[in-house]
C-alpha cells in the first residue's frame, strides 16, 4: 500500500493544535499555533503514522484535514 497524504485546508484550520499534537514528527506550530510541515500541505503519511493520522482528521474541529 502506498503512502497516504494528509491535506491541510489552510481556509479552513483555526490552528486548536490538535494535529500537532498527535504527528509531532510531521507537524510543528508556527508563531500563531497553526500548523505547517516543510512537505507543505500535503504530508506523507507513512504506515507507522496512519492511525494518528486518522485520529487528527477524526479530532479536527474545523474539518480541516483529510487523508488522500
Amino acid at each position: 500500500m502506498s503512502a497516504q497524504k494528509l491535506h491541510i485546508d489552510w481556509g479552513k484550520c483555526a490552528g486548536r493544535g490538535h494535529c500537532i499534537e498527535l504527528l509531532e514528527e510531521k507537524l510543528r506550530a508556527d508563531e500563531w499555533g497553526y500548523p505547517y510541515s516543510p512537505e507543505g500541505s500535503n504530508i506523507a503519511i507513512s504506515e507507522e503514522l496512519a492511525d494518528s493520522a486518522r485520529e487528527a482528521v477524526a479530532m479536527c474541529p474545523m474539518q480541516a484535514l483529510k487523508l488522500v
